[in-house]
């Protein structure tokens, strides 16, 4: 039987009474096609059986990015409500940098606004936003219900959501790796009884802590109950501590946040005990500390991917099925441990 001839954009053209060019564009997601129509001419090209040619389009879409429009316009929203991130946090610009490139390569301008700048009170970002004709947002550090924005007007990504925030695309750091990691140089240092601090009651960061708690219960789980050490709770006095530690006797000890043990607990880092922090951020990076940080130039690239590809599909306000990327972290060696002595393999039971 004679296979059936691939319908064309020619045809489809024909068929919808529109031109070839405005075919392209609607099927290639160009916001500054009407929605109804594009809406139409998909819903023809679907029951005729349309099915885009890949060479074509990547040729296509190659002449698109060596001619970028310059209206065509992403921002980025940062939250904090006591500084903005991008003057303060070397880690901010660098995901704004590697955003930035990103977008250029792709045909993109791209804006940062800090959520709480006081000329950008009340309505005025979103003013700001509609009147720069801004299709995507990629929020960083910052809960939908701090912004008031129309949301299905725009693409929408978000970074490292708490459990409050709506289901838009996001991305987030793999914390659960990160322990991994950091579980692993550790033993390659010649650690041999690491123990997690951890934060239950930290309300927003409770995901990432959970995450944390599972990834050291499975290598503790390894060990056997001899050389398993229960992990010991942040929100309990140094007295308390004292006692876990001189209990447990961990070499290296693991945890949110900065360098820091409950003081007065009398000992030292990292004569007596190393500290590797799992939340990467300024503290640790400012401080020399070792720690496992999040790739900020792989989240600020990746977040303009998952951005221009709503865009070009049309996809605007709450996703049907959100999608999360999960990046892992990468370690960093400082001040806060030590190579050990003993760098023999962990006895696993």
């Amino acid at each position: 039987m004679a296979s059936k001839s691939a319908i064309t954009q020619a045809q489809l053209a024909k068929a919808t009474g529109v031109s070839q060019a405005t075919i392209s564009r609607c099927l290639r997601g160009d916001p500054a096609q009407s929605a109804t129509s594009c809406a139409r001419i998909r819903k023809i090209a679907q029951e005729l059986g349309y099915v885009p040619n890949p060479f074509a389009s990547g040729m296509a879409r190659e002449r698109r990015e060596k001619n970028p429009t310059p209206s065509s316009s992403l921002a980025i929203i940062a939250g904090n409500p006591h500084y903005d991130p991008l003057k303060m946090e070397p880690e901010i610009q660098q995901l704004v940098s590697a955003a930035r490139d990103q977008a250029n390569a792709l045909g993109y301008s791209i804006e940062y606004f800090w959520r709480y700048n006081p000329e950008l009170a009340g309505p005025r970002l979103a003013e700001v936003i509609k009147t720069r004709n801004i299709l995507g947002l990629f929020l960083f550090h910052l809960s939908h219900e701090e912004l008031n924005v129309p949301w299905g007007q725009f693409s929408i990504v978000l970074q490292n959501p708490t459990h409050h925030s709506p289901l838009f695309h996001h991305l987030t750091s793999n914390r659960f790796q990160n322990t991994q990691i950091a579980l692993e140089e550790c033993q390659r240092l010649g650690y041999r009884r690491p123990a997690l601090l951890i934060n239950l009651a930290d309300d927003l960061n409770r995901k990432g802590e959970i995450m944390n708690l599972g990834a050291y219960m499975a290598y503790s789980h390894l060990l056997g109950d001899a050389k398993r050490i229960p992990p010991f709770d942040r929100n309990q006095s140094a007295k308390e501590f004292g006692l876990w530690f001189k209990k447990y006797q961990p070499d290296v000890l693991l945890g949110s946040g900065p360098a820091a043990l409950p003081a007065p607990c009398g000992f030292k880092i990292p004569q007596q005990v190393g500290y590797v922090s799992l939340s990467g951020g300024k503290s640790p990076v400012r401080t020399g500390a070792t720690y496992v940080g999040d790739r900020m130039d792989v989240m600020g690239s990746t977040a303009i991917d998952l951005l221009t590809t709503q865009i070009h599909r049309h996809e605007r306000g709450f996703p049907t099925h959100p999608r999360c990327v999960v990046i892992a972290g990468q370690w960093h060696e400082g001040s806060t441990t030590l190579r050990q002595r003993s760098t023999s393999p962990i006895q696993r039971s």
